[in-house]
């Protein structure tokens, strides 16, 4: 398990110890909550110098390689690449231009995947659009998000070695993309992160039926998704379109009816 006071103290004061912490093991939910917890009892103004230092790291990554960062191996550079991207994305608004730089330049599925997740709490639907639109029920970005979703929910130690078997059991990664969809009210604490990913929380929940079936969901479920508030404030009109559609899509799902 990682330290995580260790690291959170690098992320505040030492790069190259963030490079060697988060370069040599995968995410996973456990490990990125207790971070998230720790960093969320710092004062804003940490919190900002750890963005910061975070978002110059991946800067260099991709742009500046320094000394520390090619002494890792291919695979330790993908560990840190994804690690930077989801804590950039969670911890404050990130640098909407560097994600939007990156994205353009990556080829990795499962980093484009971590870019747009990170990208979503910007408001700013470029990158959310266009991967959205790479995705179809069977083709390589399904099998990617809904891996992705399964693995990082305990199913795997290493969420980019897993492959959706479409047997295991998907109820931890349905329920938290369910609750999520049942924030629909602007005071409550969560409700800008349920907003940022309500268009990738449906996507997520409509891939999971077309490949489990329709009985992959209670009635209780679908009451959830009909209830979901698609028209809120920020949206553009495209996604509010396209947020009906999918509502309207899985509604047609629905064995219950």
């Amino acid at each position: 398990m990682t330290d995580v006071n260790l690291l959170v103290n690098a992320m505040l004061t030492n790069s190259d110890e963030v490079i060697m912490l988060l370069g040599n093991k995968a995410n996973n939910n456990e490990i990125t909550d207790a971070v998230r917890d720790s960093i969320r009892f710092l004062s804003s103004e940490d919190q900002k110098i750890i963005t910061k230092r975070l978002e110059q790291i991946l800067y260099d990554c991709y742009f500046d390689m320094s000394s520390e960062l090619e002494k890792l191996s291919t695979r330790e550079l993908f560990y840190l690449k994804e690690s930077l991207i989801y804590y950039i994305g969670r911890i404050s608004k990130p640098d909407i231009a560097l994600l939007k730089k990156i994205y353009s330049i990556e080829e990795d599925k499962h980093l484009l995947l971590n870019i747009t997740f990170s990208s979503l709490i910007t408001g700013d639907e470029e990158i959310e659009a266009d991967f959205i639109s790479r995705i179809s029920p069977g083709n390589d970005y399904d099998k990617l998000i809904r891996s992705w979703t399964m693995a990082f929910f305990a199913n795997s130690d290493d969420p980019y070695s897993y492959i959706d078997t479409c047997k295991d059991d998907w109820s931890l990664a349905k329920e938290a993309r369910l609750k999520r969809l049942t924030i629909n009210d602007v005071n409550h604490p969560k409700f800008n992160k349920a907003k940022a990913f309500r268009w990738l929380d449906l996507v997520v929940i409509d891939l999971f039926l077309e490949n489990r079936g329709s009985n992959a969901m209670s009635s209780d479920d679908y009451k959830i998704v009909s209830d979901t508030n698609v028209e809120l404030e920020g949206y553009s009109r495209n996604k509010v379109k396209q947020l009906k559609l999918l509502k309207n899509k899985i509604k047609h799902h629905n064995p219950y009816l």
